[in-house]
């Protein structure tokens, strides 16, 4: 299972990737996160608000308004497009389109119809959007034409490994994909 760390990683390499699955862990750790982040910033603002206005008129205090005081507007922006693709995600990991997000402005019943869909079970085998996390083929991605596909947790993986020393198999099994590659692009020889 995911926890509240791993939730948010995933929340932060995956802000600008709709395709793939979100489970329900990872959905709602990086709300409640989220959430007392959002928290915390609307009591900053609050307070921010009255050390700014206290002794001032009506008047002063609308035309002295300042919206570069308050964090909770930066925020709520900053977090518009990575919650949109978390949703997107979540519902396709319970099999369904992202589209179905739609059913929020559903008048009366549409708030809750949209509130159980997130809290949906995984589907337990491969959908169109991918295996389920955990399983043996949720590994990396394939493009069509066999290559691998490049996702940011593959950049961090790599952070995490870069200071350990290399064996000379994998400095000679390096210089050899470096040979191969500068024939193939730079020379154009196959």
């Amino acid at each position: 299972m995911i926890g509240p760390i791993e939730a948010m990683e995933r929340y932060l390499f995956n802000a600008f990737i709709m395709d793939g699955r979100a489970t329900r862990a990872e959905f709602w750790w990086a709300n409640l996160i989220l959430a007392l982040i959002m928290s915390a910033a609307i009591v900053w603002d609050v307070i921010t608000f009255f050390q700014i206005n206290i002794g001032r008129s009506p008047t002063e205090m609308l035309f002295g308004f300042s919206p570069f005081s308050y964090l909770s507007p930066f925020l709520m922006l900053a977090c518009l497009v990575p919650n949109f693709t978390l949703i997107v995600r979540r519902l396709h990991d319970s099999g369904r389109s992202g589209c179905w997000m739609l059913v929020q402005f559903v008048p009366l019943v549409g708030w809750l119809w949209y509130l159980v869909l997130l809290v949906l079970p995984s589907e337990p085998e491969e959908n169109e959007w991918g295996a389920p996390h955990g399983s043996s083929r949720s590994g990396p991605r394939f493009n069509p034409d066999g290559s691998r596909k490049h996702r940011p947790t593959d950049s961090y993986a790599v952070l995490l490994t870069a200071e350990r020393e290399r064996t000379p198999d994998e400095l000679a099994a390096h210089r050899a994909e470096i040979k191969d590659y500068y024939r193939s692009k730079v020379l154009g020889r196959a």
